[in-house]
Parts: C-alpha cells; sequence; structure tokens
C-alpha cells in the first residue's frame, strides 16, 4: 500500500498535529515512507528556537554590565520512553553551559557573591515521536496496530465514505494478505489503517506531550511564517520532522531570580536546541551551545536549521534576532 502527501500537506501534517491528527501522515512514516528531507552537509545540524518576553534593554549582557545568574538542571524524556537513551553526566552539562554562558557575558554567582538577575535552568532530555513501523500488508498479525484495528467501527465509517456494500466490513476479509484486493477495498483498507493509526496515536505518550515538543520547537512561528510566505514548506518541513521523529534536546530557560526567590516561576527568555538522536549529545553538546550562545536572551522572529558544514561556508537558514519592546500602552487623548 502506497502512500504520498504533497510538501504542504506534509508540513501542515508533521507540524500542526491536530487533536485527530492527519493519520494519513502517520501511516505514511510508519509504512517507511521516503518522505524525509535530506541532511545538508556534513556538519552538525541544529534546530533553534528562541523566545523572549518585551523587555525595553533586553536580556543581553553589556559592556560593563555582566548578568548574574544562578544555575540548576533537570532531565525530561516527551513522548514514548526509549531503551538506551544516553543523556550526559550533569557535570558535563554544567561545564559547557557554564562556558558558553561565560563566553556570552553571563557571569555565574551564588550565596554571598552578587545578586542573580536570572535563574536559568537547564533541561536536557530525549523527544520520541517516531511512529512505530507496522506491516501495512498483513496489519492484523501485527500487535502494534491490530488491536486498534479492532476498535474501529468498521461499518459505520465505510457507510461515511459510501463504500457500504462495495466492500467487506469483516477485517479478517479485508486484510487477508493471501487476497488480491480490489481498487475498493485498497481504499477501504486505507481507511480504517488511518482510523486505527489516530486511535493509537490518541493513547500513546506522544500524544500527551506533542503541544510539549511543538512549544520548544516554535511551532505556532513556523506556522505563522509559511502562512505569510516568509518562510518556504521545505524549510518548514525540515524542522516539522522533529515533531514526528526522535530527537535529542536541551532548553535554556531563564527565569526572573527575584520572583523565583518568592517561589513565583516568571519565564524571560528561553532558547532551544535540538539534534538527531543518533548524534552523541555529550559530544556535541559544545557544538550545540555554541550556536546557540548568540541568541541567549533575544526573540527568533522565525526557528532554523544551522548545519554547521554550511555556518563555515556562510550558508545559515534562521531568521533575525529581536530585542522585543514592551507594549506602549495607549495614549489617552488631550484634555481640552
Amino acid at each position: 500500500m502506497k502512500l504520498h502527501l504533497s510538501p504542504i500537506s506534509r508540513v501542515l501534517s508533521l507540524l500542526l498535529l491536530s487533536g485527530a491528527i492527519v493519520a494519513s501522515s502517520a501511516l505514511a512514516l510508519a509504512a517507511g515512507e521516503p518522505a524525509k528531507p535530506k541532511k545538508s552537509g556534513k556538519g552538525l545540524e541544529v534546530l533553534l528556537a528562541s523566545d523572549a518576553v518585551p523587555s525595553p534593554d533586553g536580556f543581553r549582557p553589556k559592556p560593563g554590565h555582566p548578568v548574574y545568574y544562578l544555575l540548576g538542571q533537570t532531565r525530561l524524556t516527551l513522548g514514548d520512553a526509549v531503551a538506551g537513551v544516553k543523556l550526559p553526566d550533569n557535570a558535563v552539562v554544567e561545564n559547557a553551559v557554564v562556558a558558553e554562558l561565560t563566553k556570552q557575558g553571563f557571569v555565574r554567582t551564588d550565596v554571598g557573591g552578587p545578586l542573580p538577575s536570572v535563574y536559568i535552568m537547564a533541561v536536557v532530555g530525549d523527544s520520541n515521536f517516531e511512529e512505530p513501523k507496522i506491516d501495512v500488508n498483513n496489519p492484523l498479525n501485527d500487535g502494534e496496530i491490530a488491536p486498534f484495528l479492532y476498535q474501529v467501527n468498521v461499518r459505520a465509517l465505510l457507510e461515511q465514505n459510501l463504500m457500504s456494500g462495495k466492500v467487506s466490513a469483516d477485517l479478517e476479509t479485508l486484510f487477508d494478505p493471501d487476497r488480491r484486493s480490489s481498487p475498493d477495498e485498497e481504499d477501504a483498507k486505507q481507511l480504517i489503517l488511518n482510523d486505527a493509526m489516530r486511535r493509537r496515536f490518541l493513547a500513546s505518550p506522544r500524544a500527551q506531550d506533542k503541544k510539549k515538543i511543538m512549544a520548544l520547537m516554535g511551532a505556532g512561528k513556523i506556522e505563522q511564517a509559511v502562512s505569510d510566505k516568509s518562510l518556504s514548506s521545505s524549510a518548514a518541513e525540515a524542522m516539522a520532522w522533529s515533531v514526528y521523529e526522535n530527537r535529542y534536546f536541551v532548553t535554556l530557560s531563564a527565569f526572573d531570580a527575584a520572583r523565583w526567590k518568592n517561589k513565583e516561576k516568571v519565564i524571560l527568555w528561553r532558547t532551544t536546541m535540538i539534534i538527531d538522536w543518533r548524534k552523541n549529545l555529550a559530544d556535541e553538546l559544545p557544538t550545540m551551545l555554541a550556536q546557540a550562545g548568540p541568541m541567549f536572551g533575544t526573540d527568533l522572529t522565525v526557528p532554523g536549521l544551522i548545519n554547521t558544514a554550511d555556518k563555515r561556508k556562510g550558508d545559515v537558514q534562521i531568521g533575525p534576532m529581536n530585542v522585543v519592546p514592551p507594549e506602549k500602552p495607549a495614549s489617552s487623548p488631550d484634555k481640552k
């Protein structure tokens, strides 16, 4: 069974992932369709996203005015739990993060030192959103999808799609691998598999965590950029795969230190770095941080992909950085 999606359909289904999800995309991925974008260059490819609240002066250190901070770290898994994931030791993360923050003009403080303006929390984790592969030719014998196939109301589904009476509603008959299917039966099988895939996704940790990974990667900004044509669908699709594949991520979130002391978590800025899970995160961490360092404390208009090989050639796919000014109050009319 072959499924093909247009580039814009893949972007929307991969990136937006509504509550029902576009199941044909999930099925195409599970069936191993060759839709993945080609990796550019031989360097490390990093998806970078950075957000900051409005501020008149921004949150970057300035000459003679360092930003003092406290540092903490934690671990997080999004999506399915995967065996064999190797996250760096705390000391490795701490050393790499402190080194890059120092390079950018941030100064770590401690008890008895200068008062911190921000509390930076480093979150190191793995996101596992890749659809488990299924046997689309004999799905009733596949333990990944078979239980969900039997949850589908086949008769109702066929009736909704004006196929009632054209094909059998019996799953064993429709999905018999030794039986040649008619074109109508192929269409019916795809409808049923789509519904089963949708049900399996909604029952998985991937569905529960999808909003979290989308927030980290800046999905809202990507969607808006595609909508206003400031970002190509191919560039958006390359980033959108982070929602549907396995990745490592590192996020630095800066909280207002004064409010943190009062147990109030008021975030000022957040920078996220995402790489392929097949890389060695401990080895790649300094490189990831070096690409993201200039963006600490800033707001990126659009997230972007940086490949270190391309960067050496001056070809970097990323949007402009902003210092977001505070919203001005509406001026009141002059009194007469």
